[in-house]
Parts: structure tokens; sequence; C-alpha cells
């Protein structure tokens, strides 16, 4: 027959290994959640990033088309001209649509919270 001390030992065991296993599985779920709201805010910087980069390659694709066409300021810019010659999607990593606008104009794009030129830099409305 066993001894009580063994029996004790024996319940303690079936007790805990049960609750190892929920607050392993508590913790692991809670690592997800952290790894999902990280991804997320990667991805969103990511397309934010990508946006920036398209906007400057169409302001320099627009000033480029412009200073070969002798174009002045306000002269509408053929949108075919500058998408073709340059390879630059016409449609924004985030949703939003990109539009030339006219020479002397900086390009934007229509996602809310797109990026906009401010002197040197592109400034983005979302952080």
């Amino acid at each position: 027959m066993e001894s009580t001390q063994a029996m004790q030992h024996q319940g303690t065991v079936r007790f805990w290994k049960p609750v190892v296993i929920v607050v392993g599985l508590a913790a692991f779920g809670l690592g997800v959640l952290w790894a999902q709201d990280y991804l997320a805010r990667e991805r969103a910087f990511a397309e934010r990033t990508a946006c920036v980069g398209s906007l400057t390659r169409l302001r320099l694709a627009k000033a480029l088309y412009a200073q070969e066409h002798d174009l002045t300021n306000g002269t509408v810019i053929p949108d075919e001209a500058v998408w073709r010659q340059n390879g630059i999607l016409e449609h924004c990593h985030s949703g939003g649509t990109y539009s030339l606008n006219a020479a002397g104009a900086d390009p934007t794009c229509s996602h809310t919270g797109a990026a906009r030129w401010s002197g040197r830099l592109w400034k983005h409305a979302l952080k």
C-alpha cells in the first residue's frame, strides 16, 4: 500500500500540471496578440514609406517632364506620360490614388493619411 505522503504528492502533481498548461497557453496567446499589433504597426509604417517614395518619384518625374517640354507652372501634365515613362503605380499602397496635379504643384494621394510636401520633406498625416 502506498504511503500517505506519496498520495499527497500525486494529488499536487495532478493539480499543478493543468495550471501550468493553462498559464503557458495564456502567455502564448498574449505573445500572439502582441505580435499581431506590432506587425500591423510595421505594415502601416511600410505603407507610409512606400507612399512617400512614390510621391517623391512622381514629384521628380513631373519636374523632369516639365523641364523637357518647357512647361510653365499651372500647365496640365498628361498622367499617362509620367506613369508609363517612370513605371510608377497609379494607386497608393495604402489604398489611395495618386494625382499628378499641374506643373509646379506637388503630387497628392487621395488616402486620408497621405503624405504632404512641406518644403524639403514629405510629412505624413498619420504617425
